[in-house]
């Protein structure tokens, strides 16, 4: 998992939120599906300290409404999470959020026009003449630094290219984006970066389509429940099936009788059980134990053994 912690204080004359800018940035891409939105409460519960709001497809009043929803959500089970959104001024200023300005979003100088004075405003580049654009910025997305699924054309910088860009504009804090794992943070802070970000995007259905499911064992290959179940009912047929039409020989004759006469539950010594319950006529030895008179066995003719 992502280290949230290190916040430390970072000298930055733009706004007095970069001195507590936290280390580890959150993009919630598609925050206006639901379970985006879930996940991301999640993150935040978890101690995720930084949501940026994206989702370019969506329109303006969507967009709006979800981001205030969330927005609601996330402060009032952590008061002191930060939120910022991207590419949209208007959400951003609705709900008091910071802005990342983006590609699709107006420049960092019309945002810092229309945004209160101390609104966290960044921006991001993929080269140092993009970063130059972005001048005033309180922060800058590098990226990709790793190769990504969102960008498959792009093999990625590296860490001597981020070790490079952070080195050119180090008075303001880099952080470190595309193909982050947790493994990969420490070498992006050894290189210069103030911390990473990440992306959370929307899970799509399996489908046959997906490779994932590709790969997936049919129906009749797959492992049943019941697996791990011993079937004594089978491995009784499959012993009685060796020999059919004459009697068994091998080693568990004795345990098949006992299955056979009275299930898998069946006393180890039936017989001996059976004798010590009391049965309808008592035997002549319980009789006499009794102080009862046995009764005489008689023959045929009704003559009794002497």
């Amino acid at each position: 998992m992502f280290s949230v912690a290190n916040e430390l204080p970072i000298e930055h004359p733009q706004s007095k939120i970069v001195n507590r800018l936290p280390r580890l940035a959150l993009i919630a891409e598609g925050f206006t599906d639901a379970a985006v939105a879930e996940r991301t409460a999640e993150a935040v519960r978890a101690g995720a300290p930084w949501v940026q709001l994206r989702d370019h497809p969506a329109s303006e009043a969507a967009f709006a409404e979800a981001a205030r929803a969330l927005a609601e959500r996330l402060r009032q089970e952590t008061p002191d999470v930060l939120i910022s959104i991207n590419s949209r001024p208007d959400a951003a200023e609705m709900i008091g959020a910071g802005l990342h300005t983006g590609r699709h979003g107006p420049s960092v100088k019309e945002a810092r026009e229309r945004l209160p004075e101390d609104a966290l405003v960044g921006a991001s580049a993929h080269d140092a003449g993009e970063a130059r654009a972005a001048a005033g910025a309180d922060y800058l997305f590098f990226s990709p630094i790793f190769p990504t699924p969102s960008k498959p054309d792009h093999p990625g910088a590296g860490l001597d290219a981020l070790q490079s860009f952070c080195e050119t504009f180090s008075n303001t804090p880099v952080l470190a984006l595309g193909g982050i794992s947790p493994e990969r943070t420490a070498p992006c802070r050894a290189a210069g970066a103030h911390g990473v970000a990440v992306t959370t995007r929307p899970t799509p259905h399996a489908s046959t389509s997906t490779p994932s499911a590709a790969h997936e064992p049919s129906i009749e290959n797959r492992k049943p429940k019941t697996a791990n179940r011993i079937d004594y009912r089978h491995e009784r047929l499959r012993r009685r099936s060796r020999h059919p039409g004459r009697p068994q020989v091998h080693a568990g004759q004795r345990r098949l009788r006992r299955e056979r006469a009275g299930g898998l539950h069946r006393a180890k010594h039936p017989r001996r059980h059976r004798r010590a319950r009391l049965p309808d006529r008592p035997h002549r030895g319980a009789m006499r134990c009794r102080g009862l008179r046995p009764r005489r066995r008689r023959d045929q003719d009704g003559h009794a053994f002497l």
